[in-house]
């Protein structure tokens, strides 16, 4: 499988601005090392398939992050809560909803506060790209985070809260 070589698309298009580079230059930069955590660039007409997501939760600004990996079909990862997570996943799926969209830019929120965690997913979910920050700040985020609560945190809430 071939990836776009963003350096040297980038630099080819510095080329035709600038001239100073010529365009066996620019396509001659190495295939760039793979970053963890960052998204695969997928070639034009292809699709990954499956979920593959990386999970960073905070409880709250202070706190350390906890890196989580989930795959699903089949379940994996080690991810504490990944069995709920692919069943949270699933649920969202079955709803035709996606779990991962912004709250659409003119939607009305509630003003509660929900709490200090955050969460930042990346990776792919039924073979579409996912990077999506998840916090608990309004009526829509708090709705967004419950929705796939067991996909962000790596502790069921405590009873009564959520």
């Amino acid at each position: 499988m071939r990836y776009v070589n963003v350096l040297a698309a980038a630099a080819a298009v510095v080329v035709g601005f600038t001239g100073s580079l010529t365009a066996a230059h620019a396509l001659s930069l190495p295939e760039p090392a793979p970053i963890p955590g960052l998204l695969e660039i997928i070639p034009a007409g292809e699709t990954a398939t499956g979920t593959t997501l990386t999970v960073t939760y905070r409880a709250d600004e202070k706190a350390a992050p906890v890196v989580m990996q989930l795959t699903c079909d089949p379940t994996g990862g080690d991810h504490p809560r990944a069995a709920d997570a692919c069943a949270a996943l699933a649920k969202a799926e079955q709803g035709s909803s996606d779990p991962f969209a912004k709250p659409e830019p003119d939607q009305i929120c509630t003003y509660i506060y929900g709490g200090p965690q955050t969460a930042r997913v990346v990776g792919s979910w039924n073979g579409q790209g996912v990077d999506a920050s998840f916090s608990r700040a309004n009526g829509c985020e708090i709705a967004r985070w419950d929705a796939i609560e067991p996909v962000l945190s790596p502790t069921a809430p405590a009873a009564g809260k959520k």
